[in-house]
C-alpha cells in the first residue's frame, strides 16, 4: 500500500524548525536559578516524527434560514491527540518519499473507526460555531477515512543538570504545539517501540 503524507508548500525543514524552537528557549524563573545566574535552556537537537492521522471526508447537509445545501468537508483527525483539525489552505496529499520514511520514527495511530467518530463530532462543533446553521445529515463519503502521515518535529532542550524539556513543531503549518502534545508524541513513540520489540520476541511456531 502506498503511504501518503500531507504537504504544504514552504513547510519548515530541520533548519527552519531549529530557528523556530530557538525562540522558545526560556529561563525557568525559580529563585534558585536566578540567584546563581543559570543560563536559559538550550536546544540540543531536533527529531523528525511521523504522526499517522486520518483524512476524513464527510458529506454535510446543512440548513440555514430555510435553505439547505450539501458540501463535502475534509478534516484531519490527529493520531496523537485525537483532535479534529481543518486541512490548511494550499495543502496537498502526496506520496511519502523513502528518505523521509527512513529518517523518521512513527507514532501509534488512532483506529479508523475512532477517527470517523471524532471527525463527525468536530464538524458538528464547527457548524454550531457558525451560528444559525443546523445539520440535517452527516454521511461519510465513499472514500471514508484515508491514512495520511503528518510530519512533526520534536525539539530537545537541556537546562539544569538532569533536566530535559521538549517542544513539538507541526511540520505542516509550523505551529509550536503544547508541552502536553509533545509528551503524547513521546508516549506514542515509546509504545510503538514496545510493540515492535514484542513482535520481535514472539515465540517460534512449534515444529510439525
Amino acid at each position: 500500500m502506498t503511504e501518503r503524507i500531507l504537504r504544504l508548500p514552504g513547510a519548515l525543514g530541520a533548519d527552519g524548525v531549529r530557528a523556530r524552537l530557538a525562540a522558545q528557549r526560556y529561563r525557568r524563573f525559580s529563585p534558585a536559578r536566578l540567584l546563581r545566574g543559570a543560563p536559559p535552556d538550550s536546544l540540543r537537537g531536533v527529531e523528525q516524527v511521523l504522526v499517522p492521522s486520518w483524512l476524513v471526508r464527510l458529506d454535510v447537509t446543512t440548513a440555514r434560514r430555510g435553505r439547505s445545501g450539501t458540501r463535502q468537508t475534509s478534516v484531519f483527525v490527529d493520531g496523537v491527540s485525537g483532535e479534529c483539525r481543518a486541512v490548511p489552505d494550499g495543502a496537498s496529499v502526496v506520496e511519502l518519499d523513502a528518505t523521509t520514511r527512513a529518517a523518521a520514527r512513527v507514532v501509534n495511530q488512532v483506529p479508523a473507526e475512532d477517527a470517523t467518530r471524532l471527525a463527525a463530532h468536530g464538524i458538528r462543533w464547527q457548524v454550531l460555531r457558525a451560528g444559525n446553521v443546523h445539520i440535517r445529515s452527516l454521511q461519510l463519503s465513499p472514500t471514508d477515512a484515508e491514512l495520511v502521515y503528518l510530519v512533526t518535529w520534536l525539539g530537545y532542550f537541556t537546562g539544569a543538570p538532569g533536566h530535559i524539556r521538549i517542544r513539538c513543531v507541526n511540520g505542516v503549518d509550523g505551529g509550536v504545539e503544547s508541552a502536553v502534545y509533545a509528551m503524547k508524541v513521546l508516549r506514542g513513540l515509546e509504545q510503538a517501540g514496545r510493540d515492535v520489540a514484542t513482535a520481535g520476541r514472539r515465540p517460534a511456531e512449534p515444529a510439525g
